[in-house]
């Protein structure tokens, strides 16, 4: 497993933890995040809040990754678009504002299809998003051969899994994973899969944002005062599922293979067997002491 590259004191990318720079900017970023609405919030020990807060700066400017400053882009127009709505005074004027933050998503996503060339080269990335198009290709053909239910559950992708060693290599390395959220669960879990991640991103964004624009209420009085933690799950999804923390992810000891068949299952199965036998054993026992 490629884990780090050990550029923490010559000044290059670094991995961290995660072993790749993407996941760890994108939890720098929620961290920021997380950090500043506690202190907005008026919660104690904010000096350490702010000490957090230069870490997780510091390590999401070292890790670099082009994907989570345009994340960090996005969730500050969403911050600023919040704000907004809680500032309008009729259902006419939050209107207004909806189809402003509509132009503006439409007209900034334009912008950037169209510049993308000029903005990749300003964030050090090539046209073709660093190689990922090759990454895409690859994966959305093995998607053709299962578009409906896919080839199962795998995440990441375990390079010592026959079906992933070599099969996909970048720096010498076989890639874990698609570095699309969308791409990804295609590949594993098919149409069926995207359809049903697509419901749950929606359902989430809806009552997220919801939460983040309407006042508290839970009763008829509607002038209690907004508070900064409703903007939490609306600021954390605002970072693109593929900034690296959104990608769905599972830990590696959970063992499926590209057929989606757990061994973990199959344990559980044999435990379970081994576990009657010794009952069964042990009641024969006992019936023959009684005997």
């Amino acid at each position: 497993m490629f884990w780090s590259r050990g550029n923490l004191f010559n000044g290059g990318r670094i991995q961290g933890i995660f072993g790749n720079a993407n996941p760890l900017a994108a939890v720098c970023l929620i961290a920021i995040i997380v950090f500043a609405i506690r202190m907005a919030a008026r919660a104690p020990r904010r000096a350490l809040l702010g000490v957090w807060i230069l870490i997780a700066v510091y390590l999401l400017y070292r890790a670099s990754s082009a994907t989570v400053y345009l994340s960090a882009v996005f969730a500050a127009v969403v911050l600023v678009t919040v704000l907004l709505m809680r500032s309008a005074k009729t259902p006419e004027r939050r209107s207004l504002y909806y189809g402003l933050f509509a132009v503006v998503g439409i007209g900034g996503a334009l912008t950037v299809w169209l510049l993308r060339d000029r903005i990749f080269a300003v964030l050090g990335r090539s046209a073709d998003l660093t190689g990922r198009e090759r990454i895409w290709q690859a994966v959305l053909a093995r998607t053709g051969e299962h578009p409906v239910v896919g080839w199962g559950f795998a995440t990441p992708w375990l390079p010592s899994d026959p079906h992933f060693d070599r099969w996909v290599v970048d720096h010498g390395q076989s890639v874990m994973q698609a570095h699309n959220m969308w791409i990804d669960v295609s590949m594993q879990l098919g149409i069926i899969g995207v359809v049903l991640m697509a419901l749950l991103y929606l359902a989430f964004t809806w009552r997220a944002w919801f939460f983040a624009v309407d006042r508290p209420r839970w009763d008829l009085r509607a002038d209690r005062p907004y508070s900064p933690l409703t903007l939490l799950p609306t600021l954390v999804i605002a970072v693109p599922a593929r900034a690296g923390a959104g990608r769905v992810r599972a830990p590696a000891a959970v063992g499926v293979d590209v057929r989606g068949h757990a061994r973990v299952q199959d344990q559980a199965v044999a435990a379970r067997r081994r576990r009657a036998d010794r009952a069964a054993g042990g009641d024969r026992a006992g019936r023959a002491d009684r005997r």
